[in-house]
């Protein structure tokens, strides 16, 4: 009826999130863009449950803004001083700069507490505390929402940011050089008049390209460490095992549409599923060879995808 609205409804998140190391922290691994966004950092997930001495902490990102640490600690229930204990181990042995706590609500003196370490620490160091909240309008799916109970004092959640969505001055000599490789990539494909294009350069150590297959991702990546360039399929979903069982009956025909060192995998930090295609000994720092480099990234990203494509849309 014209003039309506929906309800805004608070929803436990206890509903949604039963266990927090079994529902929640993968979830949250899955969507740290979304947490990132709040704390304006730009996160890459590195691991879940990593190892500190004989303690696992939940969640280590690395923030390619500053390409260091952070750790993410959370729970599905009040604050209490054991996780408070936990952070602060698992911070030191991780060398984590940035420190966060998730928690469906912060006391007071938790509160106080994250304030003191921010006021404490040296620069570079940064607590937050965040409750997790879960809301939806009428039947839609539940939407969550990180409010930012307590921050650094001098934390800034928007900066200037150039073109690329950064400011150069934010990103350590590492992301420079990413930005730098993809924004070059992006227009050798502009250029190029084919029908791949990347629509962002990130200063992220791959680059992601759409498929017309669900739970499947395409990407280029860059390793200026190994010296390479590579190519990978992601699956993710609930078809992953079976589009991964189905692609490795085809594994000859699919090394074949990549010229390179193939490589696959049940088991990644992220994500369960995942061949991938690399060039060693390619340095991408040498200007000489990344022409080659970029047309061999297209070719391969193109022959992939399209075998790949082409075989899962018939199952």
């Amino acid at each position: 009826m014209e003039g309506q609205i929906g309800q805004l409804l608070q929803i436990d998140v206890k509903e949604i999130w039963k266990h927090e190391a079994i529902n929640f922290t993968p979830w949250l691994a899955e969507n740290v863009n979304l947490l990132g966004q709040v704390l304006g950092l730009e996160l890459e997930l590195d691991s879940t449950e990593k190892s500190v001495g004989p303690f696992k902490a939940d969640i280590l990102c690395r923030d390619l803004l500053s390409d260091q640490w952070v750790l993410i600690e959370n729970q599905l229930e009040k604050t209490d001083h054991s996780h408070l204990g936990q952070l602060i181990t698992y911070a030191s042995g991780l060398e984590a700069a940035t420190i966060v706590w998730i928690a469906r609500s912060f006391t007071e003196e938790h509160r106080a507490a994250i304030d003191w370490l921010n006021d404490i620490t040296a620069k570079g160091f940064n607590f937050f505390g965040i409750e997790i909240e879960l809301w939806r309008i009428g039947d839609s799916l539940p939407a969550p929402r990180f409010n930012v109970v307590a921050k650094p004092n001098d934390w800034k959640k928007s900066i200037k940011k150039g073109s690329n969505g950064y400011s150069t001055g934010d990103l350590s000599e590492m992301g420079q050089k990413r930005l730098a490789y993809w924004t070059q990539f992006k227009a050798f494909l502009e250029n190029s008049g084919g029908a791949l294009n990347l629509e962002k350069a990130t200063a992220k150590g791959y680059a992601e390209f759409p498929t017309d297959v669900a739970g499947v991702v395409l990407a280029a990546y860059v390793s200026f460490a190994s010296k390479a360039v590579g190519c990978f399929v992601r699956l993710q979903g609930q078809n992953a095992e079976s589009q991964y069982l189905a692609l490795h009956a085809q594994k000859d025909e699919i090394e074949k549409a990549g010229e390179g060192v193939f490589s696959w995998s049940e088991t990644t930090p992220r994500h369960k599923y995942h061949l991938s295609c690399a060039l060693y000994g390619s340095d991408p720092e040498n200007p000489a060879i990344r022409g080659q480099q970029y047309k061999w990234l297209q070719e391969t990203l193109e022959n992939l995808g399209s075998f790949v494509c082409r075989h899962l849309n018939d199952l």
